[in-house]
């Protein structure tokens, strides 16, 4: 019940402005399940022409315009998802809490991502993300994933 209500608090603004009430909100993307997982984390940023090695930081993180499902990167704040990078066997859409990174949606899909259990964490663009990702370098968490019971949402 808390993590339903801390949901809805801290994701039904995004909607209302957006046209949808807290009433379809809550229609739409309950009832839920929690599912654990331990996995290997990676992060990625999005290189700025600026940048010492800006063709080789290009090659590879990409160019974070756009992600595997055309949404833009996002780093994770009270009111929007962080961008993961996921395997094929993670389908788009799936929601995770990551300890240290914080609540974040499978939008995008590393091409060096190989096996399961694998995520890269979008840090955002320029020097400061490039300096997050190397500080975060390769960690093995423990991930709450948030999987939706309306079989429209998989996750």
């Amino acid at each position: 019940m808390t993590l339903t209500l801390f949901l809805l608090l801290t994701y039904a603004l995004p909607y209302e402005s957006s046209g949808m009430t807290a009433q379809q909100f809550i229609g739409q993307y309950i009832p839920f399940r929690i599912e654990t997982a331990e996995v290997r984390t990676t992060a990625y940023f999005t290189p700025v022409p600026q940048q010492r090695n800006y063709k080789a930081l290009v090659k590879l993180n990409g160019r974070g315009k756009k992600t595997s499902t055309g949404a833009t990167p996002q780093i994770p704040t009270k009111t929007t998802l962080g961008t993961i990078a996921a395997g094929p066997d993670t389908p788009f859409g799936t929601i995770m809490f990551v300890p240290d990174y914080g609540l974040g949606v499978v939008e995008d899909r590393g091409g060096a991502i190989k096996g399961k259990r694998r995520l890269d964490l979008y840090c955002g663009k320029g020097e400061k993300a490039y300096q997050e990702a190397k500080e975060w370098g390769v960690q093995n968490q423990k991930i709450v994933k948030i999987i939706w019971e309306n079989k429209k949402r998989s996750i």
